[in-house]
């Protein structure tokens, strides 16, 4: 591990965080990362998973962010040599968003998963099924990823 970093924080990329603060717990594991790297990522996912990132944040107890060294065949494909994959624990008492989806089923308390990463194809992948329902993505019923192309994204291309 090359770094790991715990930082409690009520504001991310200068969005206010309402409700509660939140701790930004970011793993790094490749050369060249650095917290303040993990920071813009989370910047500009929020500006890119809505409502989530927007009003929804409020509902996001816990941040955590791990940098590593991509392997996985449907990032590799993108291009991506290195991943941030973000943990989202969303409160057992959201206000913004649902706290569970008749398609869905429970969302309160749930870890929803993202892969953010650079390469010939910048943007995230939404692993769950509540990931993609709260960023505005199709829900893929069959458990699959969802990828949403963010060409911001473009500076984790290292």
């Amino acid at each position: 591990m090359l770094a790991r970093f715990l930082v409690a924080a009520s504001i991310f990329g200068g969005l206010v965080v309402a409700a509660q603060a939140q701790t930004l717990a970011v793993d790094i594991k490749v050369r060249g990362f650095t917290k303040g790297d993990v920071e813009k990522a989370i910047e500009v996912f929020r500006q890119n998973c809505q409502p989530l990132g927007g009003k929804g944040w409020s509902d996001v107890s816990k941040v955590e962010a791990e940098v590593f060294e991509e392997h996985a065949p449907h990032r590799t494909a993108k291009g991506w040599k290195t991943t941030i994959f973000l943990k989202l624990r969303i409160s057992n008492d959201p206000r913004i968003i649902p706290a569970d989806d008749r398609d869905i089923g429970v969302i309160a308390g749930q870890t929803l998963h993202f892969a953010l990463g650079g390469g010939t194809s910048p943007g995230y992948f939404a692993t769950k099924r509540a990931s993609q329902l709260l960023c505005g993505l199709p829900v893929n019923d069959r458990g699959g990823d969802e990828f949403k192309a963010v060409p911001a994204f473009s500076f984790l291309e290292r």
